[in-house]
């Protein structure tokens, strides 16, 4: 079939995209993964003061939804972007904001928007 390098695949978006890209791994390298940040939230600055680690979390069911929720109330998603981008394409997939969001919004300024899952596992003081 000839040399060929994988395409290099980061993912903004949903479980539905990463899961194609999962089906052929011959093809594809997955870089990177965001999961159900929404766009509208980005310029907003983080919820608390202080940073919040997946390991404050501990209520969340599984790692994965610690650190997403974690990247959500720091605003790390376009760090974590750029730190782990040495993709050639970026998909963007917002098929996940049709859903209902958890929504905090703080006095500095902060929006929050976190998928009604992390609403039925705790709630934020």
């Amino acid at each position: 079939m000839g040399n060929f390098s994988k395409a290099k695949i980061f993912i903004w978006g949903s479980c539905c995209s990463r899961d194609i890209f999962n089906l052929n791994n011959n093809l594809f390298e997955l870089k990177g993964y965001i999961f159900q940040k929404p766009p509208i939230t980005l310029n907003s600055p983080p919820l608390f003061e202080n940073s919040v680690s997946p390991e404050d979390l501990t209520v969340l069911d599984s790692n994965f939804n610690r650190r997403m929720t974690a990247m959500e109330i720091n605003k790390g998603a376009v760090d974590y972007f750029c730190l782990q981008n040495n993709a050639e394409y970026l998909l963007v997939d917002f098929a996940d904001l049709r859903f209902d969001f958890f929504e905090i919004k703080r006095e500095n300024g902060s929006v929050c928007r976190i998928l009604n899952t992390f609403n039925n596992e705790c709630v934020l003081n």
